[in-house]
C-alpha cells in the first residue's frame, strides 16, 4: 500500500516507477549487507542517479528502509547511503526467502 498509494499520491512518483522502486527493494534484501554503488543500481534498475537518491529518501520517509551515513559536514551530507537495511527483518524475508543472510538479519535487526 505505501508502494502504490503513497508514493505516487502524497510524493508525486509515477506509477511506471513503482516497480523499480520494489526492484530496488528486492535488491537490498538480498544484498548482505547493501552497501549502495548508485551509478551501479541506477544502471541496473534504468532509472537516472538522482531520481534513484530521491527515491532512497522517500522509501527511508515511508518507512521501509533505514539509510545509514557517516558522520560528516558540508556537501558530504547530500551523498549517497554508506549502508541501507530494510526497516524489519521479516521484509527480507518477505522479499528474498531464498537468499536472506543470516548476518544481514542480525545487522538489520540492531540497526
Amino acid at each position: 500500500m505505501m508502494l502504490e498509494i503513497e508514493l505516487p499520491l502524497l510524493r508525486g512518483v509515477d506509477l511506471a516507477y513503482v516497480t523499480k522502486i520494489k526492484q530496488l527493494l528486492l535488491i537490498i534484501s538480498e544484498s548482505a549487507p547493501f552497501v549502495p554503488n548508485v551509478s551501479k543500481l541506477s544502471d541496473k534498475i534504468v532509472i537516472n542517479r538522482s531520481t534513484l537518491l530521491l527515491y532512497l529518501h522517500y522509501l527511508e520517509e515511508i518507512g521501509l528502509t533505514n539509510n545509514l551515513f557517516k558522520t560528516a559536514g558540508g556537501f558530504s551530507k547530500l551523498q549517497k547511503p554508506s549502508k541501507i537495511f530494510l526497516e524489519n527483518t521479516n521484509l527480507m524475508y518477505a522479499f528474498a526467502p531464498q537468499h536472506t543472510n543470516i548476518g544481514n538479519v542480525r545487522e538489520t535487526f540492531f540497526c
